[in-house]
């Protein structure tokens, strides 16, 4: 459920995670009272330990405390919401590194029974790589600004399991292109940027009063937008 008032995205709900964006201080202890006089009224009792802050440093010294039905809440510099880590910098660091353990940690589950199975063909393994270890890698992809650093963080790990797949090691000294083209493979950069191109496409499609198209087609009120020109 989402909720827009004036123009301003205020809740937002997913199953059990829900999220409050709030500009200011008090417009966020605003938020966190109406929403738990809300769901009083319908019974409901707000769980203050499962609630995080997420503050974005600005000029102001120190983080402003929040309280909800008396608790306060913990002020924390990272927090995941609908499976992606969120940082208080807006930095990609931590969630490339956690796609990356996950995506390992479901190769390594895999591997003795798929990748490293002599029975079965390269096309059957690229095939189950391809559903499970790179939709894990790249989910959520669609909303990234990824830097280099990321991108290379990516490919390397692309690059080992094509590695394990093959059979084939480093002190083989066998160029990536070549084992791209004997896994039947992808570079991993083409296949994140036709992720966000194709998801791109879709938001522009929508109505205009759907929300990812709103704030896609949004301007800052004050403040330019980062990598823009006036940011450096």
């Amino acid at each position: 459920m989402t909720k827009v008032t004036n123009g301003t995205f205020f809740d937002l709900q997913y199953t059990d995670d829900a999220a409050l964006p709030s500009h200011t201080p008090d417009g966020l202890q605003r938020q966190l009272n109406a929403i738990s006089s809300a769901y009083s009224r319908a019974g409901l009792v707000v769980n203050s330990k499962n609630m995080e802050v997420l503050h974005l440093p600005s000029d102001s010294s120190l983080p402003p405390t929040f309280y909800i039905n008396g608790d306060q809440l913990g002020i924390t510099e990272q927090l995941t919401y609908l499976g992606s880590i969120i940082t208080s910098t807006c930095d990609l660091t931590a969630e490339i590194q956690h796609r990356v353990n996950l995506a390992s940690a479901s190769f390594g589950r895999l591997s003795k029974r798929d990748f490293t199975n002599r029975d079965l063909s390269t096309r059957t393994k690229m095939a189950v790589y391809n559903a499970i270890c790179l939709s894990t890698l790249l989910y959520a992809c669609e909303g990234w600004p990824p830097y280099h650093r990321h991108i290379r963080a990516l490919k390397t790990f692309h690059i080992r399991c094509l590695q394990t797949i093959l059979t084939v090691h480093w002190w083989d000294k066998i160029p990536h292109v070549e084992i791209r083209r004997r896994a039947g493979a992808t570079c991993l950069e083409k296949i994140l940027f036709r992720r966000q191109l194709r998801w791109l496409g879709h938001v522009i499609r929508m109505p205009g009063n759907r929300l990812p198209r709103r704030l896609l087609y949004s301007e800052l009120s004050s403040g330019v937008r980062w990598g823009s020109k006036e940011a450096f």
